[in-house]
């Protein structure tokens, strides 16, 4: 037998992450889906933010969408709220319902942030962000005009693809008659 140091390495989990962001909806409710980003008081107290601040929010577009930006500011649209939970304290926000994403809840999960120069903070959304932007409808609406043509221009195109069919089969079948025809020549000539 023999046997070699081990190291375990902790994988990171949304748990551990300082700032998360998820979809809340409840089941059976009509109502869309709200976004909600939570922070641990250890990384807004990093900001210089402090609960009861408001803070403005500036929602990504076009080639930004899956961004957020925010800073405090006395006219803000959002409260930073705490919350306590086992002895633990962090900061919710509650972005409410935001019709430029999916309609579904999505567990939080962990998100890169950056704290800009200028005094904003940069949230950048997870993944289910992306599938309502402006490059997945850019694919869908190609993948759209691929897939689904009108009955007629189906037709014509499966008709064109059937004569191109028999033509080269046609022609096949002249080759292999003039092969024969040929080797048939050079064993009468000899």
């Amino acid at each position: 037998m023999s046997f070699a140091p081990f190291i375990p390495v902790q994988k990171e989990t949304a748990a551990m992450a300082p700032v998360k962001a998820g979809l809340r909806k409840r089941r059976g409710s009509s109502a869309a889906a709200r976004l909600v980003i939570t922070i641990k008081s250890l990384q807004v107290e990093e900001w210089g933010w402090k609960e009861g601040d408001n803070l403005a929010l500036l929602m990504g577009n076009a080639e930004c969408h899956g961004l957020i930006r925010m800073q405090p500011d006395p006219s803000g649209s959002i409260k930073l709220v705490s919350r306590t939970l086992k002895n633990s304290t962090f900061f919710v926000l509650n972005l409410g319902e935001v019709a430029e994403f999916v309609d579904r809840a999505e567990e939080p999960k962990g998100i890169n942030v950056e704290f800009l120069d200028n005094g904003w903070v940069e949230f950048v959304l997870p993944l289910w962000a992306e599938e309502t932007g402006p490059k997945a409808k850019a694919r869908q609406k190609k993948s759209r005009e691929t897939d689904i043509l009108p009955a007629e221009e189906k037709h014509a195109a499966d008709e064109i693809k059937n004569r191109k069919t028999e033509r080269e089969t046609k022609e096949e079948a002249e080759e292999r008659r003039r092969q024969k025809a040929e080797v048939k020549d050079e064993i009468t000539a000899t």
